[in-house]
């Protein structure tokens, strides 16, 4: 059996720890998202269909994925470091930031499977 979902609703875990949620998110930009965000009342029973979860203090770390959803997304820092430049075969400083994505497993391998 393949869910196939009209929209997708996504919690979001602010720094501050608190909880929000947008509804219908497949067909809108991120700055519509900023600006929808919508407080979650805690035991709501709200459950989006992805998370995105925003940590100031952390470099990288990984997402949990409830029950409930198909992914879960861990954004970090902003980090300074330096990058090379392939181009000019040179260093610079830049500012980096790292996402990690966490899948259910039938996000991957359903299409995997139906592909082939």
């Amino acid at each position: 059996v393949i869910r196939q979902y009209e929209s997708v609703d996504m919690d979001v875990v602010l720094a501050d720890g608190s909880l929000a949620y947008v509804a219908g998110c497949q067909s809108v930009g991120l700055t519509h998202i900023q600006h929808s965000l919508t407080k979650k009342p805690p035991g709501s029973g709200v459950r989006g269909t992805m998370c995105v979860i925003f940590n100031d203090h952390v470099g990288s770390f990984q997402p949990v994925i409830r029950p409930w959803q198909s992914c879960a997304i861990a954004i970090g820092c902003l980090n300074d470091t330096l990058v090379y430049d392939e181009w000019e075969d040179s260093f610079y400083q830049g500012t980096t930031v790292a996402v990690t994505m966490s899948c259910d497993h039938r996000v991957i391998d359903v299409p995997w499977a139906l592909s082939g």
